[in-house]
């Protein structure tokens, strides 16, 4: 066994003797829950939190202005119980709870501390766009007014910021654009509130068990670095009412393998597959009915160099995107741990198209994509000129660019390379005006809009440096987009414009959306959250 794991488990059995007398192992039905995280989070500071683990340590431990309704994908109360936006979308005002205690966890106890406030969010954005502070979640705040000059050390007044204290518990926010889904990353870390008179007490170990505190379900109880991460049940959670669980324990570490024989074992309730155990765990008649496919917050695209033939001519792209068979791709390749993507934007994010069932955006259809061919002068591949692909040197990148490779060349007629690329190198030899003809390139959104796919992504004339590609009729709808305050009026827009950058234009071909293989045992009652940062406050553990 994993010693980190070994050390893990003797913990937890430990922590649940002190603090219930009971003598099992296993979690009490409706009490207890454990699951692996994964690696060590970086930091649960929400100013700091960028890896997974530390986002979805935070989720537990803050609340943010908002959350997201795992159903609509939209935006709903949390700290904020709501918010009023300006008729030029560019002034947004929240109104806070005001009944939101900082709770302090220590030996055991929990001690009520004062009741979270608007000056605590106009703290904690501030510190975050403090340059000398270094906080990697900064960028997120650009949105508001100055935020970007203020951080670059261009503007010294923090007032100018757009981020301003009305009273105890209203908060406005002024942004450099109007953002429609401003409400979506009004509750991502870096806007969540922090205790100021904490941070200056203990520095950069406010977070550590014993200094922190919390004000969401769950308070931090212990951290074993490197081993285990546990949290306790807040009884000062405004919504406390609705959490079963008492206390719910984070096993860390990198090894995967030693964490699922865990799983194995009844000693874990929830635990990611090893992606080299997928298939047999797929084929597994009793623990099959035990995976979740949990969507990750990227996209996989193949771009073309529109300034590069044959790509100049969009009946090209076209057929070359019609001709992938997407579903086959993430069925062979990579062992169902995808989703084929008909959008760009991603499943599961704030208005995009793809959570509409109706929507169709790119496909697989042979015959069209062999006529369209034709209807560009290149019958059967005749006369097309040789295609170059580059693709970085992993062995995932490079079996799927071998399928792509395959469909182009059986089904269309046209000869293709493939250049290997080491990564260090890859991102200057690809994004620049002289990228190669078609290249694979990877998007992790930063946020879980459509906006972060698409404005952050693309918008000319940021964006698309590549692809040599700028559409007027695109940029329109996005700005439209960023207007609308409809959620069904606007991603309705999106829609159109991810028709027009993948399907219309095929600027980019959207391949699939990574994705990952969750085990939960039948005793635990959970939600699956897009983008798997769960809502583990709503999960309960049935007697088993």
């Amino acid at each position: 066994m994993h010693r980190n794991l070994a050390v893990w488990l003797l913990m937890v059995v430990a922590f649940v003797l002190v603090l219930s007398g009971c003598s099992s192992e296993r979690p009490q039905p409706g009490g207890r829950l454990s699951l692996f995280l994964g690696p060590e989070p970086a930091s649960i500071d929400p100013a700091l939190a960028e890896d997974p683990s530390s986002v979805q340590v935070d989720e537990l431990l803050f609340l943010g202005l908002t959350g997201i309704d795992d159903h609509t994908q939209q935006a709903v109360p949390e700290l904020a119980t709501r918010w009023d936006v300006s008729a030029d979308g560019l002034t947004w005002k929240f109104y806070l709870r005001q009944d939101v205690h900082w709770v302090h966890y220590v030996q055991g106890r929990f001690v009520a501390k004062r009741v979270v406030t608007a000056h605590d969010v106009e703290y904690a954005v501030r510190r975050a766009l403090t340059a000398q502070n270094a906080l990697p979640g900064a960028d997120l705040l650009y949105i508001l007014r100055n935020a970007r000059a203020f951080h670059d050390g261009k503007l010294s007044d923090p007032t100018a910021l757009g981020v301003r204290a009305v009273g105890d518990y209203e908060i406005d926010f002024t942004l450099e654009r109007p953002a429609a889904d401003f409400a979506v990353l009004a509750g991502l870390p870096p806007f969540r509130p922090v205790p100021k008179e904490v941070i200056e007490q203990a520095g950069e170990r406010w977070t550590e068990p014993g200094n922190v505190w919390t004000n969401g379900p769950f308070a931090l109880a212990s951290w074993e670095h490197g081993s285990a991460l546990t949290v306790v049940r807040n009884p000062r959670y405004y919504d406390v009412r609705t959490v079963a669980l008492q206390q719910v324990t984070l096993a860390l570490g990198d090894d995967e393998d030693a964490a699922f024989a865990l799983y194995r074992e009844d000693k874990l309730d929830v635990c990611p597959v090893p992606a080299d155990q997928v298939s047999q765990v797929r084929a597994d008649g009793g623990l099959a009915p035990e995976l979740h496919l949990v969507t990750e917050p990227g996209t996989e695209y193949y771009g073309f160099n529109g300034s590069e033939p044959p790509f100049t001519n969009p009946q090209v792209r076209r057929a070359f995107s019609l001709a992938i068979d997407r579903a086959k791709l993430v069925d062979t390749v990579l062992q169902g741990q995808g989703v084929p993507a008909k959008s760009l934007g991603a499943p599961g994010a704030t208005d995009s198209p793809a959570n509409d069932q109706s929507f169709q955006g790119v496909g697989f259809d042979l015959d069209q994509a062999r006529k369209l061919l034709a209807d560009a002068g290149y019958p059967a591949g005749k006369g097309l000129p040789p295609v170059l692909v580059a693709a970085n040197d992993d062995p995932q990148v490079q079996a799927v660019a071998a399928f792509v490779q395959q469909a182009w060349q059986q089904e269309l007629g046209a000869k293709v390379t493939v250049q290997s690329i080491p990564w260090t190198e890859y991102y200057d030899d690809v994004v620049t005006s002289s990228a190669p003809p078609a290249f694979r390139m990877p998007m992790t959104a930063s946020y879980p809009s459509e906006s972060a796919w698409l404005r952050d992504g693309m918008l000319a004339p940021t964006g698309a440096l590549a692809l040599q590609w700028r559409n007027t009729d695109f940029d329109r709808l996005l700005t439209e987009a960023a207007r609308t305050a409809d959620p069904a009026r606007r991603q309705a827009l999106y829609a159109r414009a991810e028709q027009t950058l993948c399907v219309d234009d095929a600027a980019l071909i959207p391949l699939y959306h990574p994705a990952h293989f969750v085990a939960s045992k039948p005793w635990v009652e959970r939600t699956y959250a897009p983008f798997g940062v769960e809502h583990i406050e709503q999960w309960q553990v049935k007697a088993h």
